[in-house]
């Protein structure tokens, strides 16, 4: 950030009631840092700074309505405790404490004021709560912990160390003489994985095809239950027909007779079963069969076969 800017935001913050009271303590020795950059950060900014006989201060200003509790180590607005500010104002002062050196390092302490005329006053372990009413008073009135020369040694680090951290350190240029190209670093080799990657969708298709496998087989092996029981009610349907309401005659005196009917004999379900080929095979009807049985000779349970079978 440069000079310019930087000028703005101190009379902005000299402006305020917290910046004009602490303003006035120059003049009792003190040294005073406006709207600082935050050691080790690059957008943080502390509000104010002080250096003085007491010690090292870093002040949080916060513009906050409703009402402060202090208690218990730590303070609440409007009903709600603020612990994470408290951290915040902690870290603030560890990270100023690291810029001084000496005894003005164990001296860093940091405070939140709220702008307000009510007097507040309490410590949250090492940070002070107070206010505009009584800033000036709370900070003149601690112990001296310093001597003017370590004040003034205090200020001359902590003005050192806020200017490193506002300025961009400086770009470092690389030296390269006339007519030399610049070399190019050489990329390193890409390691390839030679682990195979299983990823999510082909592991869910694996198991969809396992699945659809299991039961596919599951279907195969039930397949011969299915074809014996579609032969059973085939046969209980054919035993169920009567063949007098389709023939108006069953029983049979001789083949001649019966063959005018079933060119290729008749017989039971058992034994037209047993009857292999694609042609000349009996019809079965065990109704005709048991009426005709007297022209089964050889008792196969075929009646006026076909004899070149």
């Amino acid at each position: 950030m440069s000079a310019e800017p930087m000028e703005r935001l101190a009379r902005r913050f000299r402006a305020r009631p917290t910046g004009t009271i602490l303003e006035g303590l120059h003049a009792e020795g003190w040294s005073v840092f406006t709207d600082v950059r935050w050691p080790g950060s690059r957008r943080g900014s502390v509000d104010h700074v002080i250096v003085g006989p007491p010690g090292v201060f870093v002040i949080d200003v916060k513009d906050w309505a409703g009402r402060i509790e202090v208690r218990d180590n730590s303070f609440w607005c409007r009903g709600r405790r603020q612990h994470r500010v408290l951290g915040q104002a902690s870290e603030a002062a560890h990270a100023v404490a690291g810029l001084v050196s000496g005894p003005a390092a164990s001296t860093v302490r940091s405070a939140i004021c709220f702008e307000r005329d009510e007097a507040l006053v309490g410590w949250c372990y090492e940070v002070m709560i107070c206010s505009t009413a009584n800033v000036r008073e709370m900070l003149t009135r601690r112990p001296p912990m310093l001597s003017a020369e370590e004040v003034t040694l205090a200020s001359i680090e902590l003005d050192l160390g806020f200017r490193a951290a506002a300025d961009p350190p400086p770009r470092t240029p690389r030296l390269q003489m006339p007519g030399q190209r610049r070399s190019r670093r050489p990329r390193e080799p890409r390691i390839r994985r030679t682990e195979p990657r299983i990823s999510r969708t082909f592991r869910r298709g694996v198991l969809k095809l396992s699945v659809l496998g299991l039961v596919g087989i599951l279907a195969i092996s039930q397949v011969p239950k299915v074809i014996e029981y579609g032969g059973h009610l085939k046969d209980r349907a054919v035993d169920a027909v009567r063949p007098e309401t389709v023939l108006p005659q069953i029983g049979f005196d001789s083949c001649a007779a019966l063959r005018k009917v079933y060119p290729d004999g008749v017989g039971t379900v058992a034994a037209v079963r047993k009857v292999k080929g694609p042609w000349g095979v009996p019809a079965i009807q065990p109704d005709v069969y048991r009426a005709s049985e007297v022209l089964d000779k050889d008792r196969d349970g075929l009646v006026c076969e076909r004899a070149d079978r």
